[in-house]
C-alpha cells in the first residue's frame, strides 16, 4: 500500500431495526434513536419498524427528519405500556396487536430486500419474530435493557414464562446489554452470546451550561432557589413517592428547595395530589413529557438531579446529568454503582431509605463547592459513554453478528 493511501472503510450494513423510537419518550426509544442515527452517519442503512401512540405524532418532534440513510415504518397503537407487566391480560392484548402489525411490516421488508442483520431495540420485540425460526434466516442482535429482564432476574415471572423468555433469547446471535449485573444474570441462565456495551450520551448536546433564565421564569423559579430535578416515566420502580416524602422532610429544613418533576406516568397525579395535601405544592413543578432535545436545559437548571429507582439497567438520566456537570444523587443499586463512585462523581443513598435520601439532599444543597467538584468529576468520567464511542462498539458488534452467522 502506498504510504499516502489509507485503508477504505468497510461497506455499511443493511440493518432492519424493530423497537421503539422517538417521539415515544421511553428510555429505550431515546437510546436506540440516538444510536441508529449515529450508525447511519457511519454509513449503515437503517430500515426501522416502530410502534407509535396514536395521539403522540403531532405533539413531539419527528424522528430522523432529513436523514437519508434511515427509513421508518410506523404502526399506531391505542396506548403504549412503558412498563409492561407480562402477568396482566391487558398487556398481552397490547403485545398481540404490536406483534401482528410489526410482523407484517418486517415480513414485507424481508421479502423486498433481506437485511444483513436484524436489531431488536428491546426484549418484547423478540415476539415480533415468527414463532418458527426456520422462517426467519436473518441474524439477530438483541438489546436487553427493559423490565422483562429485570422481572426475570427478580423471579417475578412464572416459571413457564421464564422458559419461553430463555428460548426466545437464544434466537439472538448476540445480546447487548449496558449493565454488568444484567450480563452476569443472562450468562448464568446459559446465554453465552452476551456482550456489555454501555448506554450512550451525546456529550455535545448534554454539557455544562448556565441555567436558562427564560426557563426559570417559565417554571416560576427564583434565581436564588435551589433546584432538585427528577426525570422519569413516574412508574413504581422509580420510587417517586420516596422523592415526595424526602421533599416534605427536606423542605422543613431548607425552604429554598424547588422540585422539578420532568416526565409523566401513573404516579404524577398521585404525587400532585399528595403535594396539595401536604401543603408543599408551591415547591413542586410538573413539566410533563418534554422533547429529548429540550432535556439539557432542564438538567442544567438543576443543582441536584435525584433518582430513587429500585432497579435500572443503566438510566440515561444518570449519564445525561453527569455529562451536564450536575450532582447526581441516586439510590445505591447495581446500575448506579456502575457509573457512580460515591462522593467522587455522584452521591449514593440507601435504596428505599427516605431519611438517607433527605440527609444527602440537604448535604448537597448546603455545599456549592461539593456540587461543583462532583459535577466536574462526573463530566470527566462520563466521556467513556460518549455517543460516538458507543456507536463504534455497536458497529463492531453488528459486523460480528453478520460474520459469525
Amino acid at each position: 500500500m502506498n504510504a499516502r493511501q489509507t485503508p477504505s472503510a468497510p461497506p455499511g450494513l443493511d440493518v432492519l431495526y424493530a423497537g421503539t423510537l422517538p417521539p415515544h419518550p421511553g428510555g429505550s426509544a431515546v437510546m436506540c434513536g440516538q444510536l441508529l442515527l449515529a450508525l447511519a452517519r457511519m454509513g449503515h442503512t437503517i430500515r426501522a419498524v416502530a410502534p407509535i401512540v396514536e395521539d403522540s405524532a403531532s405533539t413531539l418532534a419527528p424522528f430522523a427528519a432529513g436523514c437519508r440513510n434511515v427509513t421508518v415504518a410506523r404502526f399506531a397503537v391505542p396506548y403504549y405500556a412503558t412498563v409492561p407487566d407480562f402477568l396482566i391480560e391487558s398487556y398481552h392484548a397490547h403485545l398481540d396487536l404490536e406483534q401482528r402489525e410489526a410482523r407484517g411490516r418486517i415480513a414485507s421488508w424481508m421479502a423486498a430486500k433481506p437485511p444483513d442483520v436484524v436489531m431488536l431495540g428491546r426484549e418484547p420485540c423478540l415476539w415480533y419474530l415468527p414463532d418458527d425460526s426456520t422462517d426467519f434466516s436473518a441474524p439477530v442482535l438483541l438489546v436487553a435493557h427493559s423490565l422483562i429482564t429485570h422481572r426475570w432476574m427478580s423471579g417475578l415471572h412464572p416459571e413457564s414464562f421464564c422458559r419461553e423468555i430463555l428460548a426466545r433469547y437464544r434466537r439472538a446471535a448476540r445480546i447487548a446489554t449496558p449493565a454488568l449485573h444484567t450480563a452476569r444474570f443472562l450468562e448464568s441462565a446459559g446465554l453465552d452470546q452476551v456482550r456489555v456495551i454501555p448506554n450512550p450520551v451525546d456529550t455535545e448536546l448534554f454539557a455544562p451550561r448556565p441555567k436558562d433564565s427564560s426557563l426559570l421564569r417559565e417554571l416560576s423559579v427564583k434565581p436564588e432557589e435551589l433546584v432538585v430535578v427528577h426525570a422519569s416515566n413516574l412508574k413504581a420502580v422509580k420510587r417517586p413517592l420516596d422523592i415526595l416524602e424526602s421533599a416534605e422532610a427536606a423542605l422543613r429544613q431548607n425552604s429554598g428547595l424547588v422540585y422539578v418533576i420532568v416526565g409523566d406516568g401513573e404516579y404524577r397525579s398521585i404525587i400532585s395530589e399528595a403535594c396539595r395535601r401536604k401543603r408543599i405544592a408551591d415547591r413542586f413543578r410538573f413539566t410533563g413529557w418534554v422533547d429529548h432535545k429540550a432535556m439539557p436545559a432542564y438538567l442544567n437548571l438543576a443543582d441536584i438531579v435525584v433518582m430513587a429507582s429500585e432497579v435500572e439497567t443503566q438510566a440515561l438520566v444518570y449519564l445525561e446529568a453527569q455529562a451536564s456537570g450536575r450532582l447526581l444523587l441516586t439510590s445505591d443499586i447495581p446500575a448506579a454503582r456502575q457509573v457512580v463512585s460515591d462522593g467522587e462523581n455522584g452521591l449514593l443513598f440507601r435504596v428505599g431509605d427516605v431519611d438517607d435520601l433527605t440527609a444527602k439532599t440537604l448535604l448537597a444543597a448546603a455545599d456549592p463547592a461539593l456540587r461543583e467538584r462532583i459535577g466536574r468529576a462526573a463530566r470527566k468520567t462520563v466521556e467513556a459513554h460518549a455517543l460516538q464511542r458507543v456507536a463504534t462498539a455497536y458497529d463492531a458488534l453488528l459486523r460480528e453478528v453478520v460474520r459469525v452467522s
